[in-house]
């Protein structure tokens, strides 16, 4: 049965426009402040909104069905190399902690998560960059 649109929001695109946002917070912390504590909200926002995104495919709108996929694919990549990188030595909370792209194909799908956004927005009738 396809979700309504009330469900496909309340489910989906409500919960990961909250994680989107926490995530961003998050990150701006780590980069004026690039410790293990800044690091792990990172990772627990980006795990949310990976967990939300593969339990509920069929609340997936079908205009975003790509940026699902390329999320989903830079949240693996990116906790993959996270916990590798936490995995190879003890870290403290307040511990430095970065780690660099293996490769160039997992940068940030800024683009399909604005999608997402802008999907939530006119959802909820706000302007772009509202």
């Amino acid at each position: 049965m396809t979700p309504t649109r009330d469900e496909q929001y309340a489910t989906l695109i409500a919960p990961l426009y909250f994680y989107f946002k926490l995530s961003d917070r998050a990150y701006k912390k780590y980069m004026a402040n690039k410790i293990l504590l800044h690091a792990l909200n990172i990772y627990e926002a980006n795990t949310r909104i990976k967990e939300l995104l593969i339990n509920h495919p069929t609340h997936i709108p079908h205009e975003l069905l790509d940026d699902a996929i390329e999320l989903i694919n830079h949240y693996s990549i990116w906790m993959n190399q996270f916990e590798e990188f936490r995995g190879r030595q003890s870290f403290e909370l307040k511990d430095y902690f970065i780690f660099y792209h293996i490769d160039d194909q997992s940068a940030f799908p800024r683009q399909s998560e604005q999608h997402f956004i802008d999907y939530y927005n006119k959802q909820n009738k706000i302007p772009e960059n509202g």
